[in-house]
């Protein structure tokens, strides 16, 4: 591939570079593929609860909590034994009564982001900037 080394001329303020975000973009996939593994993302089951799901609920300001005689530490399912992972950092199997309550925590999570995007502040262009807008060429 060849890039276009023109400098940009005129009256020009900004300009697109195509062919070299292009390249840039090539040279910084092939890196990455290089240099950084594909972590798998996997989805357990209500009874398995994991570090990651109790720091999205705090995020979301769901408070759950887990009582011992509710829950059994694991590593892995068995399953995941059979292909050699293991759940990262561990996780707890939990009562059929805690599964419940992290399915709410879910539901509830879900809920709060979608209000999130919801209520998203939008910005909007004043009456001033359209006009300066319509008087450009």
């Amino acid at each position: 591939m060849e890039l276009k080394t023109e400098n940009i001329e005129g009256d020009v303020i900004a300009q697109t570079a195509p062919d070299l975000s292009r390249a840039v973009n090539n040279a910084v996939e092939k890196i990455r593929r290089e240099q950084t593994r594909k972590l798998p993302k996997y989805t357990y089951p209500y009874h398995v609860l994991t570090a990651t799901m109790l720091q999205k609920y705090s995020h979301y300001g769901i408070d759950f909590s887990v009582k011992r005689g509710e829950c059994e530490f694991i590593s892995a399912l068995d399953v995941q034994r059979e292909s050699k992972k293991t759940i990262f950092g561990g996780g707890l199997l939990l009562s059929e009564r805690m599964a419940a309550e992290r399915m709410a925590a879910e539901r509830m999570a879900a809920e709060r982001m979608a209000e999130e995007r919801e209520n998203a502040i939008v910005w909007e262009l004043s009456e001033r900037e359209r006009a300066i807008i319509a008087g450009l060429k």
